[in-house]
């Protein structure tokens, strides 16, 4: 289970920044490959263990980037009818 914490980061100098900025960069790259890679048919265990290879990112990263993709994925599906509709 995780947990979602809103937070607000304040006085950060520039590099502190320039790292979060990197990592949202790589979290955001990671999660785009795993919708690729499971748009393609993959299963999420294999993607997850490409992820940690190609991103140099922890095993919870490459997971959370995995199951987003994955979600989204679903959504579609799920609205896909709807949006059908919404256009006859």
């Amino acid at each position: 289970m995780q947990f979602t914490i809103p937070a607000e980061l304040r006085e950060l100098d520039d590099e502190d920044e320039a790292d979060i900025d990197r990592l949202m960069h790589t979290q955001c790259s990671a999660r785009r490959f795993a919708f690729n890679r499971l748009t393609e048919g993959m299963r999420l265990q294999p993607i997850i263990q490409i992820l940690q290879d190609m991103f140099s990112l922890n095993w919870r990263y490459c997971e959370h980037a995995a199951r987003d993709a994955e979600a989204q994925i679903q959504s579609q599906h799920e609205l896909l009818p709807l949006y059908i509709d919404d256009l006859g």
